[in-house]
């Protein structure tokens, strides 16, 4: 979804500088969309994921200019830096996406319904 004013008169802002920090903005709020949707269906995530989304908050609260909340959560992107192995979530994530296909591609069980009358 992009900024429907800004995406309408395109033709009429031809600065480029202007361009590029209304497609920062766009990525910036694809990037907190995401994290609100990976919160609100408790999506589980990955370390990349995680750290990530942590750097999309960051340059918001840096958008914002909220100095304190920026500083929290830069402590919060080198803690799970260092406390989030590598590879820790990962298998996890593989099996139970793998179980999730599985379940798209097997097809329920097929009931059959009694047509005939009583």
């Amino acid at each position: 979804m992009t900024f429907k004013f800004v995406t309408k008169h395109r033709s009429k802002i031809s600065c480029e500088e202007v361009w590029k920090n209304i497609e920062s903005l766009q990525d910036l709020r694809d990037s907190v969309a995401s994290i609100r949707h990976a919160a609100v269906h408790r999506l589980p995530q990955d370390r990349d994921s995680l750290l990530q989304m942590n750097c999309a908050a960051v340059k918001f609260c840096l958008c914002v200019d909220d100095g304190p909340e920026t500083e929290s959560l830069c402590r919060l992107f080198w803690f799970l830096q260092k406390i989030l192995p590598k590879s820790s979530v990962a298998p996890m994530l593989t099996e139970q996406r793998q179980s999730q296909q599985i379940q798209q591609v097997t097809p329920a069980p097929h009931k059959r319904r009694n047509t005939r009358p009583n």
